[in-house]
């Protein structure tokens, strides 16, 4: 973000924000009182931090680290460290991989990997030691784009660059200066280019490594050279703290750009701890504060002046010489905070690091503000040591931290994260045998859109070994061929590029052993088809690795279908050819593509190997030129062989065409469907001429190929989002270039019709490649659920029908890991299950859904095991599909105009409504509820109608759906206040509280809820500084009639069972805790989440629970989980990648799971079957067009039996509350559908006293029937005839010449016969009656 030129600035008006104490850092903490860190040392800072990890290290040697989330003790590892009596200085790097560098002061410098983050994490390894080189270490400092380059600094050897991944501990560069007393500071340009440094002389120097030990510029700096000096770059800059020769504390801009040049210097005070300076790159703004100092001082490098300081006040004094900026990835950026900054502070309870955050004041914070954010760059190296000392200078990649955009690097990371613990190199020191650290690959995000070229790569020379994917094992008939592990295939690492790529390489390497024997000496020609968005860019580069690496070493090329489409010439001509023919008027489809090219590009290839060093020039199609719509490039990309491989990539690839009359035949069918396909919306003419085209292609084309790798979806709707949110990763790239959201899916649909008509002529037995072709099943989120090897399929589908493949190979991904020998080797005869023809057409399909990755063989997989009843006291019927859930809203929203929206906890319900009422917090001084009737729709009043105030902030609220019309709030004094709400509301302010419960020792609320079954029972959940505890209120007494402490480091929510007898509780420590609070005795755990983040819960019958949360790397799941002595987890699913907490309602009599976020613009759904083979299985979603900050799900009585709606639910948004509905298409809807209504529960009549409840009763939960008097049921509605429709008999209804004349005449006859029949009628003469007669 360049510098203002003018004194404006977003920024100047930030404010400090001070969270909960309760967020605050307090176990395992360097002490403030004991600390020997002097004024004089060099010691950079007691915090440090990186994307993972808050790091603390006092010079006594102290360390500890713990997650961001982790606030209590179990989540903190700690470890003892330093040499000679204690810590020079220390750094951690800002990269993956966790490097922390800790120098002695006997002057030698460990190297420790931290694990990865945990509620328990591992202890660090040690995994490289530099012995001492006679001094103490002053100053350290990690590469900041480059890992394994360590710079340090020490009285014998001013500044040294060591290379980490080299067994020599002699350093790789030494940089002179004359500064016989050291160097107060050093550190990296942020491009890692260039080192800078001020020495105890009073002399800064700017230094290029690679060019020479002799600093390129030095100037003597006017400051006091006895007191430390501390530097740091701010983008091409030097920005200085040191002390005056007044010994006034004082920073200073330096110019790199004009010999060190002062920009501007200013003077602070007379402190005598020097200023430590932390550095916002991209908004160019530095934050600065010493031990002692009460204040934090923001300057930003803008302005007339060259700057603009700010002030913040610190609640306390900063208690150590440490200060630190926590990893934006962490910011909440959906709150405009634009930097979190860790102060170590001593208040009432110790010591505590303080995340102190600053926030940007903005109207509103519905939305993400990108003004405020600019892209950071990221973690992951592109480039290894030995390139940066070669000359390389590749920075990591930018990444957005846009919501909407950032799950594309954040899964990238979860990915590595996960191959990276199974790879990790065990703990070395130098000296040993052992090897060096292997590279680190870099894996480009799947940002490509698909129709983008793929420019040809060949692959030369081996690829470096990766930690961040697994190796693969040698093809095994080769009989020297070394095994080693294969990537795990858990759940999450079933979507990672290594997964998908390995699979593919053994089944290359398979096929490459058998093209060999048959003494072929071309390339082994490999086709690769899959849809849009799906990743193939991303695939291939994972191909080209694996298959690069030793002990393979193969030499590869990669070349896309889009480079070999016609010249613009030629696709102009094509358009003018078929000017009524939609699908052509561009580039993509069949007939856009040069046949005659792509036959003498295969052909040269193929004869690559004939000759030595004979070059193949591979075309390029370059999509910039004539105005966007593209030309043939006149450069190529030249490969030399030999070559092992080829592979040719595209969508269509592989797609064979139908017989002409199988094509009308399935036009007719899809016409008449009952939902229209894809291809209908296109003429029959012009899919014909596209099939003629796809038939001179294949014919062309195919037989040079052996295999095929092709990429199936579950569901091909899914390519529509794949492909927006590949345009939207582009978009966040290259600033803002691509498609608009709304243009992505008709771009989509020109695509549709192929795979709908010519996707299964893949598998058939005339292709080339017929039994040596590889399936990839891929799931929503594109994770493998399957991997097949069909051996070739029947003719093309007649009509509308669909053949399966003749017979196939499945392999089904499992927990454990697989060898390249289980996944060639086909199932038991008897036990292998011929997959259900896919559906391609928008009708129901009537096969089963595809099985979720199982943990046990294809071969010996349990059958599919029938539904349990939910609750037992209701019938069950999973008889009625759930894949057509469908959702609408009114396109004008039912009410508007809402009063500014309070926020609460990011994992609080602020939205909760009876059928007559809705609740929720507005902006106000005391803490408003918002209280509208619902039946006031359209415009609310300014303020809103009415609301309730408790005189300070709200934490959490409960709404009772009992006839009482009770409304809980609780207050962050502790305190709960209760009023009574009629059907009609309040007007204005509200009354004052009736009721104001206190219970003894309440600290902090946690939730609020009243009892589902019980009349007079409010529960409420406390974290307090004695124990969380579970308080219950009897609201007929107003006394706090019970409390249960809950043995856990805190709560975060708790929810009933269906029949008000047990409470299910998620833990602040990762557990899900089930116990009778009227027996604590009973109590039940299990592990839940990995993640400290908080965790929602929701019941689905008496032994089985859900629960929605995060795992690492921000990753959102649904969790599965079975209660008998233990609470165990039976089945998890992937959601997505998102920071925003998720909420779910459970409807027990549809089994459908909803699941939702605030920020986000879907509901999501899913179908809830504990036994089932695929427990949780996901539904079609509602997307709308606003944020929500909250929903509500209205009791099931209220839902519209007419119209099939199964759930209403209101949702809110920063303006508006929309009404959703929920519903299931039906052929006969005017019939009450009694296989989806069972008898619900009766939410809204409670069954017993809270006082007999307490006591032990458990009476069952009231039932009631949702069927309207007069309407009929549909198990008792007339059968239908069974008899099909009536085939279309063209021109049946056109008659003959002779039948015509023939209906003529009998018509002339009966006149005739009427007229003879009316001869005795009186005759009647005048004028006609008046047409009002008649």
């Amino acid at each position: 973000m360049p510098p203002s030129r003018f004194g404006a600035s977003k920024f100047r008006n930030a404010q400090p924000y001070i969270p909960n104490r309760e967020e605050w850092y307090r176990t395992n903490l360097p002490s403030s009182s004991s600390s020997t860190s002097s004024p004089t040392s060099t010691f950079s800072s007691e915090i440090k931090t990186n994307r993972e990890w808050i790091v603390t290290l006092s010079p006594a040697g102290e360390l500890s680290y713990r997650g961001y989330d982790v606030t209590f003790k179990d989540g903190v590892g700690v470890l003892k460290v330093g040499s000679g009596g204690g810590v020079g200085d220390w750094d951690l790097s800002r990269l993956e991989g966790g490097t922390l560098a800790i120098g002695g002061l006997d002057g030698s410098i460990s190297v420790y990997s931290l694990p990865s983050p945990g509620p328990s994490p591992a202890a660090a390894s040690l995994r490289h030691t530099i012995a001492s080189s006679g001094a103490a270490i002053s100053v350290l400092s990690l590469h900041p784009t480059t890992p394994d380059l360590l710079l340090a600094s020490s009285l014998s050897q001013p500044v040294a660059i060591y290379d980490l991944s080299s067994s020599s501990t002699a350093p790789v560069i030494q940089l002179s200066a004359k500064e016989p007393k050291g160097m107060w500071s050093v550190g990296w340009s942020p491009d890692g280019r260039l080192v800078a440094g001020v020495g105890k002389s009073g002399t800064c120097y700017v230094w290029d490594p690679r060019a020479g030990a002799d600093a390129i510029k030095s100037k003597t700096l006017n400051l006091q050279p006895l007191k430390p000096v501390r530097l740091a770059w701010v983008g091409e800059d030097i920005f200085v703290t040191s002390f005056s020769k007044t010994r006034n504390r004082e920073y200073s801009l330096l110019s790199t750009s004009s010999s060190l040049s002062t920009t501007f210097s200013q003077s602070v005070d007379t402190n005598t701890a020097s200023l430590i300076p932390l550095v916002d790159q991209g908004r160019r703004i530095v934050y600065l504060a010493g031990r002692g100092d009460m204040t934090l001082r923001q300057v930003e490098l803008s302005g007339p002046m060259g700057f603009q300081e700010s002030l913040h006040p610190l609640p306390h004094p900063l208690a150590s010489a440490g200060l630190a900026l926590a990893s934006p990835t962490t910011l909440p950026v959906m709150n405009a905070q634009i930097a979190t900054l860790l102060v170590p502070v001593v208040d009432k309870d110790g010591d505590a690091i303080l995340p102190l955050g600053i926030r940007v004041p903005r109207r509103q914070l519905l939305d993400y503000h990108e003004d405020l954010y600019p892209d950071v760059l990221g973690t992951v190296p592109e480039q290894t040591t030995e390139e940066w000392l070669k000359g390389e200078d590749r920075l990591p990649l930018p990444i957005s931290l846009d919501p909407s955009r950032r799950g594309a690097w954040e899964a990238d990371l979860a990915r590595r994260s996960q191959t990276a613990a199974e790879a990790s190199p065990a703990p070395r020191t130098v000296g040993a045998t052992t090897a060096a650290p292997s590279a680190v690959s870099t894996l480009t995000p799947d940002s490509k859109p698909s129709d983008e070229p793929v420019h040809p790569v060949s692959a030369s020379t081996p690829a470096p070994d990766s930690t961040a994917t697994a190796p693969i094992s040698e093809p095994q008939p080769s009989s020297a061929s070394t095994s080693v592990p294969a990537p795990s295939t858990e759940p999450d690492s079933t979507s990672s590029t290594s997964y998908k790529a390995w699979i593919i390489t053994e089944h290359i390497a398979e096929q490459l052993e058998v093209h060999r024997t048959q003494g072929i000496s071309g390339p082994l020609m490999v086709g690769l088809q899959g849809p849009q968005g799906c990743g193939k860019t991303t695939l291939c580069d994972g191909l080209l690795s694996y298959l690069a690496e030793a002990p393979r070493s193969l030499k590869v090329a990669v070349l896309s279908l889009d480079d070999l489409y016609r010249t613009n010439a030629g696709l102009q001509d094509i358009a003018r050819k078929h000017p009524n023919n939609q699908l052509l008027s561009g580039r993509g489809p069949p007939g856009t593509h040069d046949v005659a090219l792509a036959a003498s590009v295969l052909e040269a290839v193929k004869s690559i190997n004939d000759a030595p060093d004979r070059v193949v020039h591979l075309p390029i199609f370059d999509k910039s030129l004539c105005n966007g719509e593209g030309d043939r490039s006149e450069n190529t990309v030249d490969v030399q062989g030999p070559l092992d491989v080829f592979i040719l990539e595209g969508w269509s690839m592989g797609f064979a065409p139908m017989l002409e009359d199988d094509l009308t035949a399935r036009f007719a069918s899809g016409k008449n469907a009952e939902k229209d396909p894809y291809f209908t919306a296109h003429s029959l003419a012009s899919l014909s001429e596209l099939n003629d085209y796809l038939d001179e292609f294949a014919s062309t084309v195919y037989p040079h190929f052996e295999t095929i790798v092709a990429i199936e979806p579950t569901d091909y709707e899914n390519v529509f989002r794949w492909r927006l949110e590949q345009e939207q990763a582009m978009k966040a790239k290259n600033g803002g270039k691509g498609m608009a959201d709304e243009q992505v899916r008709p771009f989509v649909e020109r695509y549709m019709p192929g795979y709908e008509l010519w996707w299964e002529g893949i598998w058939g037995d005339e292709r080339p490649w017929a039994g040596r072709g590889l399936k990839l099943v891929y799931g929503p989120a594109r994770e493998v659920l399957s991997v097949e090897k069909p051996r070739g399929s029947v003719s093309p589908p007649d009509g509308a029908s669909t053949t399966a493949p003749a017979s196939t190979t499945t392999i089904v991904p499992t927990s454990a890991a697989i060898t390249p020998s289980s996944t060639t080797t086909a199932p038991a005869a008897g036990t292998e299950k011929t997959p259900e023809p896919r559906k391609l057409s928008h009708e129901p399909a009537a096969s089963a859904p595809l099985a979720a990755p199982t943990s046990q063989p294809a071969s010996t997989a349990a059958p599919a095991a029938k539904p349990s009843p939910l609750i037992s006291a209701a019938p069950f019927n999973p008889s009625w599909s759930r894949k057509f859930l469908g959702a609408k809203a009114p396109l004008i929203p039912s009410y508007d105009s809402l009063p500014p929206l309070a926020t609460l906890r990011p994992d609080s319900l602020v939205l909760k409504a009876t059928p007559h009422v809705a609740f929720f917090p507005i902006q106000g001084t005391g803490g408003r509820l918002c209280v509208h009737p619902l039946a006031k729709k359209g415009r609310m009043k300014l303020g809103g109608e009415g609301y309730l105030s408790s005189g300070v902030e709200i934490v959490d609220f409960a709404v009772e759906l009992f006839d009482t019309g009770r409304v809980a709030v609780a207050g962050e004094d502790g305190a709960i206040r209760v009023w009574k709400v009629g059907k009609a509301g309040v007007e204005g302010v509200g009354p004052e509280a009736e009721q104001v419960l206190k219970g003894k020792g309440i600290d902090k609320v946690a939730q609020v809820e009243f009892h589902p079954t019980a009349r007079d029972l409010l529960v409420v959940g406390s974290n307090d500084s004695i124990a969380s505890a579970i308080r219950f209120f009897d609201l007929a007494t107003g006394d706090e009639v019970r409390m249960c402490q809950v043995d856990a480091k805190g709560i975060f929510n708790f929810s009933w069972s269906p029949k008000g007898d047990r409470l299910a509780i998620s833990t602040k420590d990762g557990h899900v805790l089930v116990l009778d609070p009227r027996d604590p005795s009973s109590v039940i755990s299990g592990l839940a989440h990995d993640s400290p983040r908080s965790f929602q819960l929701e019941w689905i019958d008496d032994i089985h629970l859900i629960s929605v949360g995060f795992s690492r790397g921000s990753q959102r799941k649904i969790n599965l989980y079975n209660i008998s002595a233990e609470v165990k987890t039976i089945s998890s699913v992937l959601v997505d990648i998102s920071p925003s907490v998720l909420f779910a309602r459970y409807d027990p009599d549809t089994c459908i799971l909803y699941v939702w976020g605030k920020g986000e613009r879907v509901i999501q759904a899913y179908e809830i079957h504990p036994d089932a083979n695929e427990p949780i299985a996901k539904l079609p979603s509602y997307t709308a067009g606003d944020a929500q900050v909250g929903a509500c799900w209205l009791p099931k009585r209220t839902v519209d039996v007419k119209r099939v709606e199964v759930a209403r639910v209101l949702r809110l948004t920063g303006k508006t509350m929309e009404e959703v509905s929920f519903s299931i298409p039906r052929n006969k809807p005017d019939f009450f559908q009694d296989d989806i209504y069972v008898d619900t529960l009766d939410i809204e009549t409670p069954v017993t006293s809270a006082a007999d409840w307490l006591a032990g009763a458990n009476p069952a939960p009231a039932r009631r029937s949702l069927k309207p008097d007069g309407m009929t049921p549909l198990s008792q509605a007339p059968k239908t005839t069974s008899a099909a429709k009536a085939k279309f008999v063209p021109a049946k209804d056109v008659m003959s010449e002779e039948e015509m004349k023939k209906r003529e005449m009998d018509a002339l006859f009966a006149k005739a016969k009427a007229d003879e029949s009316s001869d005795d009628e009186p005759q009647r003469g005048g004028l006609d009656p008046p047409d009002d007669d008649w």
